[in-house]
């Protein structure tokens, strides 16, 4: 049976969900949260099962169950094994969560870049405890169930067999530089190559900074990490983090200081750098933690795939600082809270003396 669809009770839709998680794997999603049905990740289905007349089948229908293993083929391949997969269709995520970044939008998959819709200062009204109620696209800030970052705790880490060896095959392209008022941001402009995640190519797009770490290592939080944004061909986003803490200079901010002391004082001026190779970001290491989680600026979006190096590298006082007087608030920093675990289900990839190079 490939669909399930009709008039449903909401008092019976947990039992209906549940008997069909027993049989095989499902997307349900309420339709009344859909602006039209052409977004609704199970619009394949309906085509395939020949529901044509989308406007006035909403009207009188309430539930739709999709119970389709092409489409968690395709969930599957984004969240590594079916331990997480499961998971994520378990709870009962909100309509902007459930719509992966190819169908939302550029607009709602892309980090906010204007500094002053909100604040790294708690407390304050656009602070991070705020950012879900600013604007209703932001909601999953607040809502999320799948939000970043997070404290990768040992008791909570598993190793994944399943996980692979982090292909990085980048290439030198022109970049250029921005002050975003929250961060310092490199953005190349070429084709600076890619990773490949599951059998996915994802193309490096740009990298910035956060001061102190946003993500924790059993509580402990770090003095600086990158992250290096990817997004595929249907726009799925990855990123890749690396941590920091004082000690000797790291070789790519020492090749960079030239370019971002003259925009700390900035506002929003992008300035062109030249050719920059983004291997010279180092990561030493290739054992890494991966899980399913959100941007970690509005407008938040779920469905990104984090790879986190385990190996932590070192970064020097003065390039620290110059880091963190690009970020325009009182907060002097640019990491956001740390968020509840809740569903995430964390691998650490160890490589194997068998495994491929």
């Amino acid at each position: 049976m490939d669909l399930i669809y009709g008039n449903l009770e909401a008092s019976n839709l947990r039992d209906q969900f549940e008997l069909s998680l027993q049989q095989l794997p499902v997307v349900w999603q309420e339709l009344s949260e859909f602006e039209n049905l052409e977004t609704c990740a199970a619009s394949k289905v309906w085509r395939r099962n020949g529901v044509t007349d989308c406007d006035n089948f909403r009207k009188e229908s309430h539930w739709i169950f999709c119970a389709d293993v092409k489409t968690y083929s395709g969930l599957l391949e984004r969240m590594d094994d079916h331990e997480t997969a499961s998971a994520w269709l378990r709870h009962k995520p909100e309509a902007d969560q459930l719509i992966p970044c190819s169908r939302q939008g550029k607009t709602t998959c892309q980090e906010v870049e204007d500094e002053r819709e909100f604040t790294y200062v708690q407390g304050s009204k656009n602070g991070p405890e705020k950012w879900g109620e600013i604007h209703p696209e932001w909601a999953a800030c607040k809502r999320g169930r799948l939000q970043s970052p997070i404290d990768l705790l040992n008791e909570r880490v598993s190793v994944g067999t399943h996980l692979r060896k982090l292909k990085r095959n980048y290439k030198p392209t022109n970049a250029t530089i921005k002050n975003r008022g929250h961060d310092i941001m490199l953005r190349w402009v070429g084709g600076a190559g890619t990773i490949q995640i599951n059998n996915t190519e994802y193309v490096l797009k740009q990298c910035h900074w956060h001061a102190p770490s946003e993500h924790t290592f059993n509580g402990k939080r770090y003095a600086l990490e990158v992250h290096m944004v990817h997004e595929s061909t249907d726009e799925k986003v990855a990123v890749v983090g690396i941590t920091y803490i004082i000690g000797r200079p790291d070789t790519f901010l020492t090749e960079l200081m030239e370019h971002i002391g003259p925009i700390v004082h900035t506002d929003n001026e992008e300035r062109s750098i030249g050719v920059l190779n983004p291997r010279s970001i180092k990561i030493g290491s290739r054992k890494y933690y991966r899980y399913i989680g959100s941007l970690t600026i509005p407008p938040c979006t779920e469905d990104v795939v984090w790879t986190i190096v385990q190996k932590v590298r070192t970064v020097s006082r003065q390039q620290l600082r110059l880091l963190r007087d690009a970020v325009k608030d009182d907060s002097n920093t640019n990491a956001r809270p740390v968020q509840p675990i809740k569903n995430h289900s964390v691998h650490l990839y160890r490589p194997i003396d068998s495994e491929d190079n």
